[in-house]
């Protein structure tokens, strides 16, 4: 699970129900138990909400209220910021989102190789920033590499 924090939460809850599709699971009250799990304090982060893409039991997105990035066009920040988001199609996603009000490309989609490095996949991604300036990456991995082989036992030199 990714977790985004957002001053305006509300906007940000449509923003992933309306641009994205993404399904409310759940969410609530941030009691103090479950702040402490997170090392936040609950009144400076009160509610969130989980959501999801469409028939998926896996690869949530949290949402929880409070501070959040700069509004700057840059990665940079660590802790409750950025999200990476996996799609089968992210040029209709990216073209989709050119026409969002919640949200602000600011890259066009590149396509890199980390098979050779080993990463393993070939992926095209686009970076864009969603309400309250949380970074996004949307990710749709072309080809993937197979992971390699391990030697068998018997293959193994060494002592027994």
């Amino acid at each position: 699970m990714q977790t985004i924090a957002l001053r305006d939460f509300e906007r940000g809850a449509s923003a992933l129900r309306d641009d994205l599709g993404f399904e409310l699971r759940g969410g609530g009250v941030v009691d103090e138990d479950l702040a402490g799990v997170w090392g936040v304090s609950n009144q400076t982060h009160p509610r969130f909400s989980v959501f999801s893409a469409p028939g998926v039991s896996r690869g949530f997105l949290r949402l929880v209220e409070g501070p959040s990035d700069d509004e700057t066009g840059t990665f940079h920040k660590r802790g409750m910021f950025n999200a990476e988001i996996l799609t089968s199609d992210v040029e209709t996603l990216f073209k989709r989102l050119q026409r969002s009000t919640h949200f602000h490309l600011v890259s066009g989609l590149n396509t890199y190789d980390l098979s050779g490095a080993g990463g393993g996949a070939v992926s095209r991604t686009g970076a864009t920033r969603g309400p309250g300036g949380a970074g996004v990456l949307l990710t749709q991995y072309l080809k993937v590499t197979p992971p390699p082989t391990l030697p068998l036992f018997e293959t193994l030199g060494g002592p027994l």
